[in-house]
């Protein structure tokens, strides 16, 4: 009797890595230890992103957030040229034109670069039949704890009352990281749906739970303000935070505060990338 087939796993992955140690990229030729794809190798649109930089640490953390995407994608089975064919969308999100439906998400603060990547089945030769639903976001934000009245001023102009007002009734030590909690959630939020900061962030709320907490008749009035050609630009995601729930997945990883946002309710697991930069035993799931 033959075996089974294996079945494909519904999970996203959250590959970390810290930059710290990584030389400056400028600085390789061809491959190292530490950095084994070739800047050459890199998307296009992360070269010249990283070209841009006129400072070692922007420029590593943009090889190192185009690292964990190769890796992740040839851990996954998929060829060279759909590396190459990341992109962005016109309000910044990345997406891979040979699988535009494909859902991953990159961000990286401070020294720490992140890559949310899903394994679905069907991902691989999706077709129109077997098409992703999955949509996701990520961001990540080092904790300062140091920063208390830009903080302060970012909540009061971003947040909404509700949120500001939660903030606020903490003690003063707990802030900063409950500060960062709510950020990463609204820049996942925004980085589902893709619209960038266009979108005001007081729309919606992203609460103590899991779930996401829209206020439609605030969504409604932005959406009913801007100019037809915008509302066409916009209407996918307004369609997206009306339509769709969506699930927050919180971490701490030493002095930083990750979050997946996506739409489908499916596990994520947080994945150190190197052993010599991170420590899985600083892993706090909420």
């Amino acid at each position: 009797m033959p075996l089974e087939k294996e079945k494909p796993i519904e999970t996203i992955t959250v590959y970390i890595l810290d930059v710290q140690e990584l030389p400056d990229p400028l600085e390789l030729s061809g491959t190292s230890e530490c950095c084994p794809v070739p800047v050459e190798e890199l998307p296009q649109a992360r070269r010249q992103q990283l070209m841009r930089y006129k400072n070692s640490k922007p420029r590593k953390l943009c090889y190192a957030a185009g690292w964990l995407l190769a890796d992740g994608l040839k851990g996954l089975g998929y060829p060279k040229d759909v590396v190459r064919s990341f992109a962005y969308h016109a309000n910044g999100k990345p997406y891979l034109r040979t699988m535009p439906e494909f859902p991953f998400n990159i961000s990286h603060s401070k020294d720490m670069a992140v890559l949310a990547l899903a394994q679905l089945p069907y991902a691989k030769g999706c077709n129109k039949e077997k098409r992703i639903d999955l949509k996701l976001g990520c961001d990540v934000e080092w904790i300062n704890v140091q920063n208390h009245l830009q903080q302060e001023r970012i909540a009061r102009r971003f947040f909404t009352e509700s949120e500001f007002s939660r903030l606020c009734e903490l003690p003063l030590e707990r802030q900063p990281e409950a500060f960062c909690r709510y950020w990463t959630r609204k820049e996942s939020v925004l980085k589902l749906i893709g619209t960038g900061i266009a979108l005001p962030m007081n729309v919606f709320d992203v609460g103590l739970g899991k779930e996401i907490i829209v206020d439609e008749k605030e969504l409604e009035q932005w959406f009913g303000s801007l100019a037809e050609k915008k509302q066409a630009e916009f209407e996918p995601a307004v369609k997206i935070l009306l339509g769709q729930k969506l699930y927050c997945h919180d971490f701490k990883y030493g002095g930083y505060c990750i979050c997946v946002t996506e739409t489908e309710s499916i596990p994520v697991r947080l994945v150190p990338f190197a052993k010599k930069a991170c420590n899985t035993d600083e892993v706090v799931v909420h």
